[in-house]
């Protein structure tokens, strides 16, 4: 007797190995723990069904919904529990997405740093890739992410063959996807290129407008928010930028799914409800 979680959702082979045994005369149960099995295996379920990787929003707030002050500065909001509780979330993803302004603004290094030890693991920590929404090419190949090792993708909509040379020059691969209608990259095109090279999981750190395409876009699978215990007033920078919402019956629904104390923050887990 066979016990299986799931059948395997990749269309080239789905159902094949339980023929199989079903032929040879071995009983087959399927369907245990199917729910465990999938969020396990959350980002290849959605790169085999959705054709695009599973996209975790990353974001840290105060109480008052509140990412940085008005003039931009932003660490720390939360404690340092939950950044480390961040690495975490890093090591488990395919690749760490975020917006070229988010880059300029903070030179983040977007890297795992924890151990293999303080991971629980004894394979050496593998670094994911790393993807910037740059659509006019304003990196310059000087930032932090092109001197940790890690591949860096830069997805763009600008044609111009010089900052294109300056930044494969830096180690970068510099893919073209853009929109004709806004000179942004296509999001969505994005995803099914990212998916196309087998990138399961996405875990996502950007700035509130990113964070609010690709909300409205519908590729926000869930949202981690990790709340400060504090208030930041109403000219700091809110958590993310969407079109003008006019009646409550259009508004964006999520679904708690875990409420967590990391050290003084709360660690709030929600599932996005179709937009």
């Amino acid at each position: 007797r066979v016990v299986i979680a799931m059948q395997d959702p990749n269309p080239l082979v789905a159902g094949q190995g339980i023929a199989c045994l079903k032929a040879a005369g071995i009983e087959i149960i399927c369907g245990v723990l199917e729910s465990d099995a999938r969020r396990l295996n959350c980002g290849f379920v959605s790169r085999m069904e959705q054709n695009r990787p599973f996209v975790r929003l990353k974001m840290a707030s105060s109480l008052d919904g509140r990412t940085a002050l008005n003039n931009g500065i932003s660490r720390w909001i939360s404690g340092p529990q939950a950044r480390q509780d961040v690495q975490r979330l890093r090591a488990r993803s395919s690749a760490i997405l975020t917006s070229v302004r988010t880059v300029i603004d903070d030179d983040p290094s977007l890297n795992v740093r924890l151990s293999k030890a303080e991971l629980g693991q004894t394979r050496e920590v593998r670094q994911p890739v790393v993807v910037v929404v740059d659509s006019q090419l304003l990196l310059t190949g000087e930032e932090k992410i092109f001197s940790t090792g890690a591949d860096v993708r830069v997805y763009t909509a600008s044609h111009n063959t010089r900052l294109r040379a300056r930044l494969e020059a830096s180690g970068a691969e510099v893919i073209g996807l853009g929109d004709s209608s806004n000179a942004q990259v296509d999001l969505k095109k994005m995803m099914t290129h990212l998916a196309s090279r087998e990138i399961n999981e996405i875990h996502t750190e950007c700035g509130q407008k990113l964070a609010g395409a690709l909300i409205m876009q519908g590729l926000v699978d869930e949202i981690i928010l990790y709340m400060a215990p504090n208030l930041l007033g109403s000219q700091a920078r809110g958590l993310v930028v969407l079109d003008e919402i006019t009646e409550m019956n259009a508004r964006v629904n999520c679904r708690f799914e875990e409420v967590r104390k990391i050290g003084e923050d709360l660690r709030l887990t929600l599932k996005l409800e179709k937009v």
